[in-house]
């Protein structure tokens, strides 16, 4: 008996937020399918491409139908670029979940009941996964170097929330 895995559909955003907190390969361990478009494998470098190959992340081509599907989503969403419409119909397509951090692409996928998460999901699937001292520290110092990653667009709240929760709880006195 097989069983599906989830499979969420990478937009450049959040790959890129990963990799600047250095959790891709924590990432790529978790039991999803991961896949992306290829219009968005051309946004990154090929060493970055290549890596996130061999790491698991699939590399799909819209079929003739997806590629007619982005015009309408380009044409409701006008600020969404060619690459993000294709994530999009990608997903909405096939039912897969999307993940971005970019707030158009969402809002978007929103209004078209896309089911959509970015890197602070994905951060929380790690954390949750998290069996020693070390990985937590890997994922603490993670979230950090995200939140500081100049294009990041992570909100603080949700950073300070998460770091919070991290944090070693007061040990109380011992009773006499």
């Amino acid at each position: 008996m097989t069983v599906d895995r989830l499979t969420l559909v990478f937009d450049a955003s959040v790959l890129l937020d990963l990799k600047a907190g250095r959790l891709l390969k924590s990432c790529f361990s978790l039991r999803f399918r991961f896949v992306a478009p290829d219009m968005v494998f051309a946004e990154l470098d090929k060493a970055l491409g290549r890596y996130l190959r061999a790491l698991g992340l699939e590399k799909h081509a819209l079929d003739d139908d997806g590629v007619c599907g982005t015009m309408p989503i380009r044409k409701k969403f006008p600020g969404l670029s060619l690459t993000d419409a294709s994530a999009l119909e990608m997903a909405r397509s096939h039912s897969w979940m999307l993940l971005t951090g970019d707030r158009q692409l969402r809002q978007a996928s929103e209004r078209l009941k896309v089911r959509c998460h970015g890197a602070l999901w994905l951060w929380d699937k790690m954390y949750g996964k998290c069996t020693s001292k070390a990985t937590l520290n890997r994922l603490r110092v993670g979230l950090v170097r995200m939140s500081r990653n100049p294009p990041s667009r992570l909100p603080e709240d949700e950073i300070q929330k998460r770091l919070n929760a991290l944090k070693p709880k007061p040990q109380r006195a011992a009773a006499n």
